[in-house]
């Protein structure tokens, strides 16, 4: 008995509860529907930066002077594949491939350019080029003894029809602690990097001197 009194008296609710929308529109709110609860959103760390890839013991200089040269233009083979890891070598990532007194050089060259503006090197000097290429090279020594080497990288750009011959990449190596690194490399059209840095620095330390001067 007490079973049926409780479903009479559900009866009755139900029937106050759907009068009341009939006359009102709404539901009574006391039964009201809720939205269902938005689940929880977890906290997730953002993914990881992409890496640049581990320097293989040749590019990091702890082979021959040939093998490290090679290595740095095995870069350059292909294009560069969309959202892979950016190999820049005379920026961002200098300090793998050159030695202590180019990286002051380069180091006095980014204190001294003014913010916004380019400093003495907007190329990239392992292939002379602004553009994004693909070539293949040829890399000999010419010049070796226990500490200092001179290596010539022969050029022949991928991008055309036909392979074209881009010229070389001269580079004058020293051995730092067991492993190669660029202390000057030049073409043709710019014989010594080094000088570019070091006339670049000087005339901008004279404008900086002259602009502050009473």
């Amino acid at each position: 008995m007490k079973a049926l009194h409780v479903l009479g008296l559900l009866g009755v609710v139900a029937v106050i509860g759907i009068g009341g929308l009939a006359v009102s529109g709404k539901l009574p709110v006391s039964v009201q529907f809720l939205p269902p609860a938005k689940p929880a959103v977890q906290e997730s760390s953002s993914l990881p930066a992409r890496q640049v890839p581990k320097l293989s013991s040749d590019e990091q200089g702890l082979g021959t002077p040939e093998a490290f040269i090679a290595a740095i233009y095995v870069h350059y083979e292909h294009h560069p594949v969309e959202g892979a890891p950016s190999f820049d070598p005379a920026f961002d990532q200098a300090p793998s491939y050159f030695d202590p007194d180019m990286l002051a050089l380069m180091a006095e060259d980014k204190r001294l350019t003014p913010d916004g503006s380019v400093g003495a090197l907007d190329w990239d000097p392992f292939c002379g080029c602004q553009d994004v290429v693909s070539f293949k090279t040829t890399v000999k020594t010419t010049s070796l003894s226990a500490n200092h080497a001179k290596v010539v990288a022969t050029i022949v750009n991928m991008d055309f029809p036909e392979p074209r011959p881009s010229g070389n990449e001269n580079f004058d190596l020293v051995r730092i602690a067991g492993k190669w690194r660029i202390h000057d490399m030049g073409d043709p059209h710019v014989p010594s990097l080094r000088q570019i840095f070091i006339n670049s620095n000087k005339s901008q330390a004279a404008y900086a001197a002259s602009s502050h001067a009473p």
